[in-house]
């Protein structure tokens, strides 16, 4: 039942992020058309630094998750109505200080960051703004909670996607009619409204309506989660490191313009990312309940096919991408973006080192609750990122942030699978098939783009569209190939019964 509701609920997020991404397609041209790309880099730089305040919340809300799920495995609905009202103490205690101190270093900031001379009037408000709807953030992370350890990840992704919706048709209203970075914190501010409502109104009709009066965690509660959460909170800091702190460095000793071009490699590269969330959190969530249940062997099956689920979906964006981002990028943005190659490559490379290597073995560790050897790696890379990156941005220049990154990762990467094996009793058959797709990848990607450039480039977006669809399918099915043939057998063995029971209820007819 645990695996059934994990692929439901994977299905339902993948619906939503194709819905979702469909809208980001929109919007973003929309935005650099609107404000230019000096202005779009300025919006990624505010968000930016409200990201990094969100370490908080995503610790919290895993956290709740693992507490959550456990509870939903041993049927306790007080405990698990009890939860978020932790969580929602928790939040307004760091709000009463993040936003003060922003509020005070909001101008120091603004200049820090090159944010143009026009722009800083409204930045210095809107910053303090942002940063303060991110980490009230943290209540509607408390719900979700609940929803996701309910085996009901799927319905929070319909809820961020309609909330998606929310935020596009407010910021495309609001730039149309000239109020600029104003209008994207007005989206942002409404989607983090409509989420929190649509959380709400689901978990009460799980449990009753909930009571969502701050209540101070027992001593209990803080002996049991401390351990827990400290740990998360290294990955989370680790995680946005690589990401949002390029953006700062790259602002600092560059421009925002070098932002706005990462922003886009990085909007490009989140497709690797996204195709392992859908399965990620569900992932969690299973694993929390079938350890509480005590069924280790469901533990370790699952595993397995994790390690062929993962690398089948973030190998196959990553091929697609990294092949054929230049006819892509004039496709979304209707003209290509200099300089955008070298970064594309290396955000994107970090990004499915991570999710081929190691995104079966974090879920797993997370939904045990065991997230030792997840610390190590992360602080270890972490170590590793801010040398590299003090170092090779002194050698290289501001690019030297990105390289740093990458690098950090992949090396973090193959430290986690040794110390997964170590501690725990995973079957190596999935880490060796990860292995094996991570190789599979770079291959594909150095043949493709060795054989796309003879066939020239693409002016308009209607030739890249066509060129992208003709190059994509043949792209896909080379890499597709060898997975459908190794698990052959596995998809005849579910496709006979149905071939079977169609012809059983065709007799009777």
């Amino acid at each position: 039942m645990l695996r059934a509701s994990l692929f439901k609920n994977s299905a339902l997020m993948m619906a939503c992020r194709v819905a979702a991404m469909l809208v980001m397609l929109v919007t973003v041209p929309f935005v650099i058309g609107k404000l230019g790309l000096i202005g779009y880099g300025s919006w990624e730089v505010l968000l930016s630094v409200s990201t990094i305040t969100t370490i908080f919340q995503n610790t919290l809300g895993g956290t709740l998750l693992w507490r959550v799920s456990s509870a939903y495995g041993k049927g306790d609905q007080a405990e698990i109505r009890r939860l978020p009202r932790l969580g929602i103490t928790a939040t307004l205690a760091v709000f009463s200080v993040a936003f003060p101190a922003v509020l005070i270093a909001r101008h120091f900031l603004v200049q820090l960051f090159h944010i143009p001379l026009e722009l800083r009037p409204s930045a210095v408000v809107i910053l303090p703004c942002i940063i303060g709807v991110a980490v009230l953030g943290g209540m509607n992370e408390s719900l979700a909670a609940v929803l996701r350890g309910s085996q009901e990840a799927g319905y929070t992704s319909v809820v961020q996607t309609l909330a998606g919706f929310m935020n596009a048709a407010v910021l495309l209203i609001g730039l149309s009619r000239g109020a600029g970075l104003w209008s994207l914190l007005a989206g942002y501010a409404t989607a983090a409204l409509a989420t929190g409502i649509g959380y709400y109104l689901r978990a009460s009709y799980l449990y009753g309506w909930f009571d969502i009066r701050p209540k101070v965690p027992t001593r209990q509660d803080v002996l049991v989660t401390r351990r827990y959460m400290g740990l998360l909170s290294i990955g989370f800091f680790s995680s946005l490191l690589r990401g949002e702190t390029d953006k700062l460095v790259l602002a600092g000793f560059a421009s925002p313009v070098w932002v706005g071009v990462y922003a886009i490699a990085a909007r490009m590269s989140s497709l690797v990312m996204e195709s392992s969330n859908f399965f990620y959190t569900p992932t969690i969530a299973a694993t929390g309940a079938m350890n509480a249940r005590g069924d280790w062997q469901g533990v370790k099956d699952l595993y397995v096919t994790m390690s062929a689920v993962f690398p089948v979906a973030a190998g196959l964006v990553s091929v697609l991408v990294l092949s054929m981002y230049d006819r892509l990028t004039v496709l979304w943005l209707g003209r290509g973006v200099p300089g955008i190659a070298p970064i594309l490559f290396l955000v994107v490379a970090g990004n499915a080192i991570a999710v081929i290597l190691t995104g079966s073995g974090t879920s797993i560790c997370k939904g045990l609750g065991k997230l030792e050897a997840e610390t190590t790696y992360v602080i270890t890379s972490l170590i590793l990122n801010i040398i590299l990156t003090i170092v090779l941005v002194m050698a290289v220049g501001a690019i030297g942030t990105v390289i740093a990154s990458t690098v950090s990762w992949a090396i973090g990467a193959v430290l986690f699978i040794v110390l997964l094996h170590r501690r725990f009793d995973l079957p190596l058959k999935g880490t060796y098939r990860s292995i094996g797709a991570l190789l599979y990848v770079a291959a594909v990607v150095v043949g493709a783009r060795a054989l796309i450039p003879v066939y020239g480039s693409n002016a308009d977006r209607l030739q890249a569209l066509f060129s992208a669809l003709k190059f994509g399918t043949a792209i896909g099915l080379a890499y597709l190939l060898p997975f459908i043939l190794m698990n052959a057998k596995a998809i005849r063995n579910r496709i006979r019964p149905l071939m079977f029971r169609s012809a059983g209820s065709e007799g009777q007819c």
